[in-house]
Parts: C-alpha cells; sequence; structure tokens
C-alpha cells in the first residue's frame, strides 16, 4: 500500500508502529484504509511506515526535532531496548 505524508497537522498523533508521538512538526505516513484500533484514521511516523513494510514518497526531509526523533527511533530499531539501572 502506498501512503502519503501529511504535515500540515496542529495536533500530535500516535504512532501506529512505535510508542512514540508523532509531533505536529514531523511528516505523518497515513492512507484513507489506514486505521488505528478504534477505527480513526491511522497515522504514523515515516520511517516506522518503512519498516513496516508500506511505500512513501521520496520528498520527505528531516529536519531538527524531527530528525533527532528519527535517529532515537532508528538506534532502538537497530541496538534494541534501551534499559536504564536505577540505583
Amino acid at each position: 500500500m502506498d501512503l502519503t505524508v501529511s504535515t500540515d497537522r496542529d495536533q500530535r498523533l500516535w504512532c501506529l508502529w512505535c510508542p512514540d508521538l508523532i509531533l505536529a512538526t514531523e511528516p505523518a505516513a497515513t492512507h484513507p484504509d489506514l486505521h488505528d484500533l478504534v477505527g480513526d484514521q491511522g497515522y504514523g511516523h515515516v520511517d516506522c511506515a518503512l519498516d513496516a513494510g508500506y511505500t512513501v514518497p521520496d520528498t520527505v526531509t528531516l529536519t531538527g526535532d524531527a530528525l533527532g526523533r528519527y535517529l532515537f527511533r532508528d538506534l532502538i530499531r537497530r541496538k534494541g531496548p534501551i534499559r536504564f539501572e536505577m540505583p
């Protein structure tokens, strides 16, 4: 399924494929047939959608906070969960 990218939002959304919020400043991948668990329009981070096997346009450019958040998600995908030891 080919997804489109939405960038003109004013609210945060939950990603369908990871437990991280999609900030209003980040591009979000979506499709009319993509729904969340309660049946509303579904959205996901562009990198999460690609990792889940979907196709998105090549025109997405990440900058600022969106780039940092992408790099963090990519690190977790490659290295597994981050574990902290609390004193």
